[in-house]
């Protein structure tokens, strides 16, 4: 039994002072991503229980720094699992089994089958820009051979303001091509409120961006706060964040017992054996919002990546709390009943397209019809040349602009 009451929960007998995120999303009961594929992309993941295959679905381990990289089963193992690894918070985030409370601190979409692909390598040591290149380009393989829906890059790659042309960064790049081939691509926005993304990849124009809010202790969205986590206009224009997740007060598997007593407040929450609030930001409202849209993927199969992005911020909660976010929490339920047309993301993807194909003209071309330039070509040509050394012909035509 399950009653919500003012301050805690009451479950099987044991008070529990903190929802859980199905609760607060107020998720369908019969609505757990059954069936649907998703990929989080981090460091690495421990085999633990949460987020390992079990009766209801699988979960694939890929290390796409290793030769010939290929999915093996990830089997739970006995533990100890340590403390504050990032890879498991953002696998249980989004699709985390609650296996050893019983279900109770679930993931948003406990039923979907997880794809968790390691950047990094167990053999070498890689900075954090080659680590999220190798597993993008791995999910940009392989994500239509496996029915991949959506992608979640849990880890931040450089500080980045969002305040210059995604062309300049390799990673955005690599969203943008994976997003145009159809993919659902999905990141934090970062928790510096000072920069318009924190997050590199979260200020691509098709990656779908994340802010957060602060679970309440009455579980009630209505008293949520807002999470201060980054916010702005990128280059583009584009606005981050496009929706909101819980970004603090998340209850997850927690460590060793040793490590669970030492926790600052653990003991005093009164949470099961092996679960503990954590207070980690956008890292986590991302793969819970990759949960949300595995949720409405389970009942709407049929709708493309456009449909999945424009039900979950059109048919959003507001709260005037949140305003300064200029965005909402998803709604599942709306969310399912919504017919969208998904043409809202159409310019997007036409951005990227049309970066290709000045890419793909002679340079002699290009630089042609700078000479010749009008409002309208100077600036999709410019950028074609990024990343990459801008031609002096070109200089010109910049100190007019």
């Amino acid at each position: 039994m399950i009653h919500v009451g003012c301050n805690s929960i009451l479950w099987r007998g044991l008070m529990y002072h903190w929802a859980s995120l199905r609760k607060f999303l107020d998720v369908p009961a019969n609505v757990t991503g059954k069936g649907v594929r998703i990929a989080i992309i981090d460091g690495d993941f421990p085999a633990h229980p949460d987020i390992s295959t079990d009766a209801v679905r699988k979960t694939y381990l890929v290390r796409a720094s290793d030769p010939n990289p290929a999915p093996t089963l990830l089997e739970s193992t006995e533990g100890p699992w340590p403390r504050g690894d990032h890879g498991l918070w953002a696998a249980a985030s989004a699709a985390g089994s609650g296996f050893l409370c019983h279900g109770h601190y679930s993931g948003v979409a406990p039923e979907a089958d997880l794809f968790l692909v390691a950047g990094g390598s167990t053999k070498q040591k890689l900075n954090v820009e080659t680590s999220i290149s190798n597993a993008l380009n791995w999910v940009k393989s392989n994500w239509n051979k496996y029915n991949i829906r959506g992608v979640l890059v849990a880890t931040y790659g450089k500080k980045d303001t969002g305040l210059l042309p995604w062309q300049v960064d390799p990673l955005r790049v690599l969203c943008e091509e994976i997003a145009n081939e159809g993919l659902l691509v999905m990141a934090g926005t970062g928790n510096h409120s000072d920069t318009t993304s924190g997050v590199t990849q979260a200020a691509a124009p098709s990656v779908l961006s994340v802010g957060g809010v602060i679970i309440p202790v009455n579980g009630d969205p209505v008293s949520a706060e807002p999470y201060h986590g980054s916010r702005g206009y990128t280059f583009e224009e584009k606005w981050v964040p496009e929706m909101l997740a819980p970004a603090e007060n998340i209850v997850f598997p927690y460590g060793t017992e040793e490590q669970f007593e030492s926790h600052l407040y653990a003991r005093s929450d009164h949470l099961p054996k092996g679960y503990a609030r954590i207070n980690e930001g956008t890292s986590f409202a991302g793969p819970i919002a990759l949960g949300v849209a595995a949720c409405l993927w389970q009942a709407r199969p049929e709708w493309t990546t456009d449909q999945i992005k424009a039900a979950l911020i059109n048919t959003s909660t507001s709260n005037m709390k949140w305003s300064q976010l200029k965005a909402g929490l998803p709604s599942i339920k709306r969310a399912i009943e919504s017919e969208i047309g998904g043409a809202s993301f159409n310019q997007q993807l036409n951005s990227y397209r049309t970066w290709r194909e000045w890419r793909e003209k002679p340079l002699s071309l290009r630089l042609q019809s700078l000479m010749n330039h009008n409002e309208e070509t100077a600036m999709p040509i410019l950028l074609s040349f990024l990343p990459g050394e801008l031609p002096n012909e070109a200089a010109g035509t910049v100190k007019k602009l």
